[in-house]
């Protein structure tokens, strides 16, 4: 196996993992919405300075991702870096760690000093990950999301603030 920085023309084989993920997660693919602007995404992480997407490659066959970037604030110094999306599939998930090990290498030598990232609180697997790797859960994200017509409730959250 290999882990290197995606290639613009692989942005499709990761939106298909990325689809994966959601499907395992949450039960349901990403709307076509979604899938576009994620796709338009990816496509970006391939020739983007301040983030970056890594693919696990198993004999010319991508089997997991992990997207991050450092992240600043126009007030406040030091930069943070973030891990955003991380995903293998079930056969590779030592593949996981290799994915994290490698992006907070990227982000250290980027000057960051702080690496954080989000979990579902109702994933104990995800959290066990964490856990696994001595990461320090120190605090918790409330969200609502648009474009999430699978799941009435949450689209009847982000509907409510008009």
């Amino acid at each position: 196996m290999q882990i290197y920085p995606m290639k613009k023309e692989q942005a499709e084989a990761v939106l298909a993992l990325w689809n994966e993920a959601c499907i395992e997660a949450i039960g349901y693919p990403l709307s076509d919405a979604s899938a576009n602007r994620i796709l338009n995404n990816l496509r970006q992480y391939a020739e983007h300075d301040t983030h970056q997407c890594l693919v696990v490659d198993n004999n010319q066959q991508l089997v997991g991702f992990i997207t991050f970037g450092v992240m600043g604030h126009p007030i406040q110094n030091g930069l943070v870096g973030e891990i955003e999306e991380l995903y293998a599939q079930p056969d590779y998930m030592e593949a996981k760690k290799s994915l994290v090990k490698e992006a907070v290498i990227w982000l250290k030598q980027q000057g960051v000093g702080v690496v954080t990232t989000r979990v579902a609180v109702d994933d104990p697997d995800d959290l066990a990950f964490w856990y696994s790797l001595k990461w320090e859960q120190d605090t918790v994200n409330f969200n609502i999301y648009s474009d999430v017509p699978a799941d009435a409730n949450s689209q009847g959250v982000w509907d409510s603030y008009q």
